[in-house]
């Protein structure tokens, strides 16, 4: 009989992600601060582009789904609910300034047989689940520039995070009115470009907003399973829920362009945006918190049946 730990190290969620070995000289440093949650951050710079993940949309979808790298993931996902994708810039963090992108694709069924949210606000699960507008997210694609913030936030909260180089450009814009940015983000260990995105922000106005107004029904938890700095998940089935806070000052944004033609996007690491069916978003800056409230172990995760679309 298989070690149900060698089962757990296997089931797609640790061999995902890269090691100490695999980061070369980022890997071996020994001088990594440990940064424990809670963490304060403030944001220099932040766009998210919201989407809405939906079952009917097949190119989409085969998009999203190519970026669940667990079989709990692949279980758990819903295939429906609010997503987005982030390019983000800390000025300074806990451990000091670095760059993100991530990739938040829908809502997923928790590992937990109700969830919190649904009995606060009196939802039945099966409503919650069915159109994922109050279900936990989970971050399945992150890339950041620093070590520091790969190790502790994949020890603090279970992010998988991996590294990147990112390039961030002001381009000339037709408008006073508006500013135009270049991103680029490179896989750190490949070279390989993950994100080429041109966005615009609106310099008009910006609206200041409390992200505890959001909590619950418009912004729910992260929920993610436990794993240590190295990307291996607690045997025991662990899972940790995050909660985002803190006050940012948003403005309309939204992508102009993405890689030109002579560029290869390596969508295997990062979908393809125009896949998405990506709305208008926000430019952001400002405070934001990360908080893990609460640590919860619960029996293996059953595979999710397709919901029957006749009842």
């Amino acid at each position: 009989m298989q070690d149900s730990t060698a089962e757990t190290a296997t089931d797609g969620w640790s061999s995902s992600l890269s090691t100490k070995d695999d980061r070369g000289v980022d890997g071996q440093a020994t001088d990594i601060p440990t940064a424990l949650n809670p963490w304060t951050l403030s944001v220099g710079s932040m766009y998210v582009l919201p989407f809405i993940a939906s079952r009917s949309n097949a190119r989409q979808q085969a998009a999203l789904r190519a970026h669940l790298p667990s079989d709990a993931d692949r279980a758990d996902f819903t295939g429906s609910g609010p997503g987005f994708v982030m390019l983000i810039r800390y000025t300074d963090s806990p451990v000091g300034p670095y760059d993100e992108l991530l990739l938040v694709p829908g809502a997923f069924t928790p590992p937990s047989s109700s969830t919190p949210i649904a009995v606060e606000h009196h939802i039945h699960e099966r409503y919650l689940q069915a159109h994922g507008l109050l279900a936990s997210r989970r971050v399945t694609r992150i890339y950041v520039s620093s070590e520091a913030s790969l190790r502790n936030g994949r020890r603090n909260w279970g992010i998988r995070k991996e590294l990147a180089d990112f390039t961030w450009t002001q381009q000339p814009s037709p408008s006073t009115w508006s500013s135009l940015t270049n991103v680029v983000v490179k896989d750190r260990l490949s070279g390989d470009v993950l994100c080429d995105v041109t966005l615009k922000s609106v310099n008009t106005w910006r609206v200041p907003v409390r992200m505890d107004w959001l909590q619950g029904l418009a912004l729910p938890p992260l929920e993610e399973r436990v794993i240590d700095d190295q990307g291996l998940p607690s045997p025991d089935n662990a899972w940790v829920q995050t909660v985002l806070g803190g006050t940012l000052r948003m403005q309309p944004a939204s992508m102009v362009v993405t890689a030109p033609s002579f560029t290869t996007v390596h969508e295997d690491k990062f979908p393809n945006l125009h896949e998405l069916n990506l709305w208008p978003g926000v430019h952001c800056s400002g405070i934001m918190t990360f908080t893990a409230t609460k640590t919860q172990t619960f029996p293996p995760p059953k595979p999710c049946m397709p919901r029957d679309r006749s009842q």
